[in-house]
C-alpha cells in the first residue's frame, strides 16, 4: 500500500504515540491533540515501548492484538459456533493493515454491545462488578474514537424502549448507565478544553458541501459498503460479479429460512441488539455526514454496522434451534466470507490486480 498504510490521521496517531513515549504529553504539532481521542495512541504507545520495533509497526501489532482478542472473545462467548463466529473478522483485516483506529474501535464495541445483553438478560443481575464491566468497556470505545458516545446514546433509547414495555428495573439501568456515560463524555471534552482550548478538533476537511451534493456521494459508498467481495465502486468488474454472487447467496438464505424469517418475534434477543446498534450508528454517521465535514461513507466509516450486522446475521442463523437449516447454507456462507477476506485485500485498481496475478 502508498506509504505503508498511513493516512493523515495515521500520522496524528503515531505522532501522539511518540509524543507521549518522550514525556511531552499527549500531543499533535506540538499542541494538545484533541482532534482524535487518546485510546489508540495509547495502544500504540504501550506496544512500542514493550516491543524493539517502529512506532509505525507498533500501530500494526495493536490491529493484529485486536483481530485476535475478537477471535478469543467468541471463543469464549461460543465454544462450539467459535468459528462462525470468527469468519467475519477476515472483513476487518483490510482496516486492520492500515494505521486507523477503527479495528480497535469496532471490537471494543462489539464487546460493549454483549457485555450490555449479558446484563439485560438476567433480571436478577444486580452484581456491581456487570455495572462497572459495561461502562469500562463502553467508555473505551469513546476513548479511541469520538463516535463511540454513540454507546451512551444507544443506551439512552433502549431505556425508552424499555419504559415503553413497562419494564421499569431495565429503564432506570439503562437510563442511569446512559448519564453515567455522557458524564464521562462530559469530562473528557472539559479536558480537552483546558488542555487545547477546543472541544474537540473541529472539521477534517475543510469546506461542507449542500446535502443534495453530500447526498449524491453517499450513496455510492453506501453501495459499495455492500457489495462485501469488492471494495470499489460499481463500474468495476469484480464489484460486478462480487454483487451477483452476494444477491444469489441472499436470495438462496432467504428461501432457506423463509417461515424462520416470517415468525420473527420482538423480543429482545442479542442478534436484534446487535442488529439495532448497527442501525442507529448508521443513522447517526449520515446524519452527521451533512452537518460535519468528515470522509465520505465509505468501508472505514460504515464497517461497524457492517460488522455488527454480520456478526447478528451469523448469530440468529446459527442458533442451534436452527441447526438443521443452518447446516443447509453453512458451506456457501463460510465459502463466501473466506473469499470476502481475500478479495478485499486486492487492490482496487484493475491493472495493479493484473501484476499482482503475473508476479504469483
Amino acid at each position: 500500500m502508498p506509504d505503508y498504510g498511513r493516512t493523515p490521521d495515521s500520522y496524528g496517531y503515531l505522532e501522539s504515540a511518540v509524543s507521549m513515549a518522550e514525556g511531552n504529553g499527549y500531543q499533535y504539532k506540538s499542541i494538545w491533540n484533541s482532534l482524535w481521542p487518546i485510546g489508540y495512541s495509547t495502544c500504540i504507545l504501550v506496544i512500542y515501548s514493550i516491543l524493539p520495533i517502529s512506532v509505525l509497526w507498533a500501530s500494526k501489532v495493536v490491529n493484529i492484538i485486536f483481530l485476535l482478542l475478537m477471535i478469543l472473545f467468541f471463543y469464549k462467548k461460543h465454544p462450539r459456533r467459535a468459528f462462525v463466529f470468527a469468519l467475519p473478522v477476515g472483513y476487518l483485516c483490510k482496516m486492520a493493515a492500515y494505521s486507523w483506529s477503527e479495528t480497535a474501535y469496532i471490537v471494543v464495541l462489539t464487546v460493549s454491545i454483549y457485555t450490555l445483553h449479558d446484563y439485560l438478560k438476567n433480571d436478577n443481575n444486580v452484581f456491581l462488578f456487570n455495572r462497572i464491566k459495561f461502562f469500562i468497556v463502553a467508555y473505551a470505545s469513546f476513548l479511541i474514537r469520538y463516535i463511540g458516545l454513540f454507546m451512551g446514546i444507544f443506551t439512552g433509547t433502549l431505556s425508552v424502549y424499555y419504559l415503553w414495555k413497562r419494564n421499569f428495573k431495565r429503564a432506570k439501568w439503562t437510563f442511569l448507565n446512559s448519564i453515567l456515560l455522557f458524564v464521562g463524555y462530559y469530562a473528557y471534552f472539559l479536558l480537552n478544553k483546558y488542555k487545547g482550548q477546543l472541544v474537540w478538533g473541529g472539521n477534517r476537511i475543510d469546506e461542507i458541501k449542500p446535502w443534495k451534493e453530500v447526498l449524491i456521494l453517499i450513496i455510492p459508498g453506501l453501495i459499495n459498503e455492500f457489495i462485501l467481495l469488492r471494495d470499489v465502486s460499481l463500474p468495476d468488474p469484480f464489484a460486478w460479479i462480487g454483487l451477483v454472487i452476494q444477491l444469489t447467496l441472499m436470495v438462496y438464505i432467504i428461501k432457506i429460512y423463509r417461515k424462520e424469517l416470517l415468525g420473527i418475534s420482538f423480543t429482545l434477543s442479542r442478534p436484534k441488539l446487535l442488529f439495532l446498534a448497527g442501525l442507529l450508528y448508521l443513522s447517526i454517521i449520515f446524519y452527521l455526514r451533512f452537518f460535519s465535514a468528515f470522509d465520505m461513507l465509505s468501508y472505514r466509516l460504515l464497517a461497524p454496522t457492517t460488522f455488527l450486522w454480520l456478526i447478528a446475521g451469523l448469530d440468529w442463523l446459527s442458533n442451534p434451534v436452527r441447526s438443521n437449516l443452518w447446516q443447509k447454507v453453512e458451506i456457501p456462507i463460510t465459502l463466501f466470507l473466506l473469499t470476502t477476506t481475500i478479495t478485499n485485500l486486492l487492490p482496487k485498481n484493475l491493472s495493479k490486480i493484473e501484476a499482482l496475478f503475473n508476479k504469483l
